[in-house]
């Protein structure tokens, strides 16, 4: 070690070669000591880095396999839970949260679905599944203009997005435009022939507009690629009570309850069928296994009161009708039934009276102010 107060002068030599020895053992040291504590270990850390990256990497993707896969067997609540534990590592991973969006979409929970869906068009202003999901889950809460905003919005963006002109037309459907709903349902199966959910719609849509003969050919295009679409099934059963083919429809509905034996639409229409057809036992039969399942259908124990009154038991069907209004004492159509059971009965007075408890309800309603001048006309 050098003394300073000594000094010692060293020609420029000796500095020469000192100040390169110190140097080097400098290094060296240095070299040592970052060897022994590796503060730097640039290599090794790089390759934890990435291991460590793909581990999550493997992670995520497992969990997003295990969530669609639970999605697709309609296990809606465990898919969004795993939806959830991937945003938990990556908040911004947008599958996880379309997923959790169609998730909280398929359990009703359509409010909250559109905060998934927000959360990815904070990220892609121009997601169009994000945006046309936003107008889906606006058409589940009943706002189908507003859906057909958000639509409008992925159209712009990409004029053949299948879900969006689907959807659209769905949301055409609703609010009774038929034929604008046909032509993006067309547009649409244009783009994609074998589209169930258009292919549905279109065949609702021309089954709405009374062309029951052409709603057909489009179930059986649906059952051609499904054989066991339910909904197809039914409707295409439906469709044949409605252009008076009985025994038809009642074969197709049969074939709903043979997958679903507590399918209510399936049993309810069936119900209809055999009261259509006059088989009015049977349909009393199938209307108490309605009754069975959902005690307090209105709309069950109003049409078993209706089989009575076309029995000519006018007793027995106040007795149904009368269950009907203790769920619903506005229920129109009940206190119409009422009247004329009452009417047939020879009690014109009471019968009046719920002519007056419907137009209380409707005050308005012109077949209503017909139905009560003709009963007075009669009670003269």
């Amino acid at each position: 070690m050098l003394n300073i107060s000594n000094n010692i002068v060293i020609s420029s030599n000796v500095v020469t070669i000192l100040s390169i020895t110190i140097i080097l053992l400098l290094s060296l040291s240095v070299s040592v000591i970052l060897e022994s504590f590796s503060i730097f270990p640039s290599t090794n850390f790089l390759h934890i880095q990435i291991a460590h990256s793909q581990l999550e990497s493997q992670e995520v993707n497992a969990l997003l396999d295990n969530a669609d896969s639970l999605y697709n067997q309609q296990k809606y609540s465990e898919a969004m839970n795993l939806y959830d534990k991937v945003l938990a590592l990556d908040p911004n991973n947008i599958y996880a949260l379309s997923g959790k969006g169609n998730a909280l979409y398929a359990q009703g929970k359509y409010q909250d679905a559109i905060i998934s869906y927000d959360r990815i068009l904070s990220i892609d202003v121009n997601d169009v599944y994000a945006l046309a999901g936003k107008g889906r889950s606006f058409h589940g809460l009943g706002q189908y203009q507003e859906a057909i905003i958000w639509y409008d919005r992925a159209l712009a963006i990409d004029p053949n997005d299948v879900y969006a002109l689907e959807n659209k037309g769905a949301s055409l459907y609703d609010l009774g435009r038929y034929q604008e709903a046909l032509t993006l349902l067309d547009k649409a199966l244009a783009i994609d022939p074998n589209e169930v959910y258009a292919l549905e719609n279109r065949a609702a849509a021309l089954h709405d507009k009374g062309d029951y003969k052409e709603a057909i050919i489009w179930y059986d295009k649906i059952l051609e690629l499904d054989p066991g679409n339910v909904y197809a099934l039914k409707n295409k059963g439906l469709a044949l009570d409605d252009q008076g083919e009985y025994t038809e429809a009642i074969i197709w509905l049969d074939k709903v309850l043979a997958i679903d034996s507590e399918d209510l639409d399936a049993l309810k229409n069936k119900a209809i069928a055999l009261h259509h057809k006059g088989d009015y036992d049977q349909a009393i039969i199938w209307y108490d296994k309605v009754l069975e399942i959902e005690p307090n259908a209105v709309d069950s124990l109003n049409n078993k009161g209706r089989i009575f009154f076309d029995m000519g038991r006018y007793t027995e069907a106040i007795i149904w009708y009368d269950k009907a209004l203790e769920i619903n004492p506005k229920e129109v159509t009940v206190l119409i039934n009422k009247s004329h059971a009452l009417f047939n009965l020879g009690e014109e007075k009471e019968a009046l009276t719920y002519i007056d408890k419907a137009l209380e309800v409707d005050p308005n309603d012109k077949k209503l102010l017909e139905l009560k001048e003709a009963f007075q006309d009669n009670t003269k």
